[in-house]
């Protein structure tokens, strides 16, 4: 599921001209001149501008994470406070606004095409910020609040059912989950693209 989110939320098509930058060169997070915090800035009032709520959600691939814990803005601020080590905690912080409920993610799940194949990540390169809607106390998500995208699960899909194989050997568990990955309001996401 996460690399159909990932394949999804990374494709550039689905985005506005304003919802989306592609780095190159000197603005990629890979060269010390680049100015992060300027892009997240750009995200950040991209989505505002677009009236689809503040973004609170961020996805950061693990090989853009390890450039920015490196970068000489982000250790700048880290010598500031004293502090030794970037933590994704600590980027939300530094790059939200007051009052900003902010969460950082480092995407470093990988899939494999053969079982005897090279590791290949899902998150590569592409960071995306987005304004997803939360539950309320039960869990449960209100259809109609704005949000960049949902999963939608058939109420009582999931099914996990338990059955022997001839002969009494093999125990098999078999799980069954029908649900859709869909973005539904790109406005209320934005893309950068070649981060690295």
């Amino acid at each position: 599921r996460e690399k159909r989110i990932a394949t999804l939320v990374t494709n550039e098509a689905s985005y506005g001209t304003n919802n989306k930058v592609t780095l190159s060169g000197t603005s990629q997070f890979s060269h010390k001149d680049s100015d992060i915090f300027g892009v997240f800035d750009d995200g950040f009032e991209a989505v505002r501008k677009a009236g689809a709520g503040a973004v609170n959600t961020i996805v950061i691939p693990a090989n853009v994470w390890a450039e920015l814990r490196s970068h000489v803005q982000i250790v700048e601020v880290l010598k500031r406070r004293g502090l030794q080590r970037l933590t994704p905690a600590l980027l939300a912080e530094m790059l939200a606004e007051d009052g900003q409920s902010l969460n950082v993610s480092v995407g470093r799940a990988s899939y494999r095409t053969t079982l005897d194949g090279v590791d290949t990540p899902i998150w590569a390169n592409d960071i995306v910020m987005a304004h997803v809607a939360k539950p309320d106390a039960n869990g449960k998500h209100f259809m109609y609040n704005p949000s960049f995208g949902y999963t939608f699960r058939r109420q009582g899909a999931l099914v996990v059912d338990k059955y022997d194989e001839i002969g009494g050997k093999v125990y098999n568990v078999r799980a069954t989950d029908i649900n859709k990955e869909y973005l539904l309001m790109a406005e209320a996401g934005y893309l950068i693209k070649s981060a690295v």
